[in-house]
């Protein structure tokens, strides 16, 4: 994959990550000012394994960051790490 590939999928990733959290009843700010979008990719991370869904590894700037913005909580994946990770690099 190119550099113009990689950019071009990553903005429709966000795109489509801000219309998920539009559509969820989020609200933009009343300045109008546009949102800051992060998308942590990681391998083998469970949802239990973070802090802020109970786990018992400690991660204070994950749980300080998940207390002061917006979750997406309903999202599916492969079992396999392979189709999700190309789905989401080709925004199939």
């Amino acid at each position: 994959m190119d550099r113009r590939n990689f950019l071009r999928t990553g903005a429709a990733a966000g795109l489509w990550a801000a219309r998920q959290a539009y559509s969820a009843g989020v609200r933009q700010p009343v300045s109008g000012a546009r949102p800051n979008i992060l998308l942590f990719v990681a391998d083998d991370l469970g949802w239990g394994d973070v802090g802020f869904h109970g786990g018992v590894n400690r991660t204070p700037v994950l749980d300080a960051l998940a207390r002061s913005s917006v979750e997406l909580g309903q999202h599916y994946v492969c079992p396999q790490c392979s189709p999700t990770r190309l789905s989401l690099l080709t925004g199939r």
